[in-house]
């Protein structure tokens, strides 16, 4: 199994999972698992749910100051090298600041840092 088909069987409200190949008696400890407390799930099961937490950490907490303070600036109408002074860089610089945070948060567009600003409280309309 993979932690993406775990997931997916998880959200969908799986109570307990075990491996076809399981042994006799971790089958028995399963379905006593199931009867007295409605789930069971083995240890690779626990396994994924750590890896997917630790995979979908907070994005912003990832972002530093300079980065922070570039999406607020990609909020207003200047131009990408007008915010360089702003930045307190050249204008080389904010340009490899946009292209790192194109990579880093997989977004492709000055509307994509927008949208991400905002919804995540970094930007706030009004």
């Amino acid at each position: 199994y993979d932690d993406d088909t775990v997931l997916c069987m998880l959200k969908c409200g799986v109570a307990g999972y075990i491996l076809k190949n399981a042994s006799s008696s971790e089958l028995k400890v399963t379905l006593r698992a199931l009867s007295r407390k409605g789930t069971y799930f083995t240890a690779g099961v626990n396994d994924a749910l750590v890896r997917s937490f630790n995979r979908k950490s907070d994005p912003v907490a990832t972002l530093n100051e300079q980065e922070i303070e570039f999406l607020k600036l990609v909020c207003s109408d200047l131009p990408y090298k007008s915010m360089a002074p702003l930045l307190e860089v050249k204008e080389s610089k904010v340009e490899k600041i946009r292209n790192k945070l194109f990579k880093k948060m997989q977004i492709r567009s000055r509307v994509g840092f927008v949208v991400y600003a905002i919804r995540n409280g970094i930007f706030r309309v009004g």
